[in-house]
């Protein structure tokens, strides 16, 4: 993607319509859109599965709410995707 639009800074301005080109041209736009769908069945897959643990019981509350606001920044989805790597 940042060669495409090194390349066309090169011939002309990158306007919003002109990164909206390159956005589809390149398949960025379905890769992000595959990526969200992959991570939202990741943070699904591992409330459901930390639900069994003795750790989730004592801490319910807490868990459910990190999971509730999992979107109310990046870096907490970020982290949730993380801690949601290391289940088993």
């Amino acid at each position: 993607m940042e060669r495409e639009i090194a390349a066309k800074r090169a011939l002309q301005e990158i306007t919003q319509e002109v990164m909206e080109e390159l956005v589809q041209a390149t398949g960025f736009h379905d890769a992000y859109n595959d990526l969200v769908i992959a991570e939202n069945a990741l943070i699904e897959w591992s409330h459901t599965t930390i639900k069994h643990e003795k750790t989730y019981r004592e801490n319910r509350e807490a868990i459910d709410a990190m999971y509730e606001n999992v979107n109310a920044s990046p870096e907490k989805r970020q982290e949730l995707i993380q801690l949601s790597m290391k289940i088993r």
